[in-house]
């Protein structure tokens, strides 16, 4: 089994935020939104989406310093979870890749009704086209408000 819990794929695949933090050549950090993430059938790689107008500058800085932050949370508890790794590839996402990434989306404009956003400002996210960034995951942490926020996620050790 990988790093990451069977639990927490379920979580990830679920359609929460995502957010990306990257730093470029001069250590000068940079954040985005990710649209989509899939956990690899060894759990320990993962791969996620990121649109091409909104993450330039993170894609150009993954292809200089290829450490990568994402933060996964819950719009109606505030679960969170932050992945750290290393990217290992990225590519243009391919035309059989967009079911995913729109499929996301989706359960993402679900979350967020509950909290009060329309789905049809979610549904206006541009998600296409997009990258597919390649991660081998290394550690994984609680981010979730409360007294174990920061301490690594039980049992994600490999």
């Amino acid at each position: 089994m990988g790093l990451i819990s069977a639990d927490l794929v379920q979580f990830l695949h679920a359609g929460h935020s995502l957010l990306v933090g990257s730093r470029d050549g001069a250590r000068r950090s940079e954040a985005t939104r990710a649209v989509a993430i899939v956990v690899g059938d060894d759990r320990t790689h993962v791969t996620l989406y990121l649109p091409d107008a909104a993450g330039a500058r993170t894609l150009a800085n993954l292809a200089v310093a290829p450490v990568i932050a994402v933060a996964c949370s819950a719009a109606v508890d505030l679960r969170s979870v932050q992945l750290k790794g290393v990217v290992v590839a990225q590519r243009p996402a391919r035309d059989d890749e967009r079911a995913v990434v729109e499929a996301y989306r989706e359960r993402f404009a679900s979350h967020l009704t509950v909290v009060g956003m329309a789905r049809g400002l979610t549904r206006r996210l541009r998600v296409w086209p997009c990258h597919a960034v390649e991660i081998e995951m290394r550690e994984l942490f609680d981010q979730s408000p409360g007294p174990g926020a920061g301490g690594p996620l039980p049992g994600a050790a490999s």
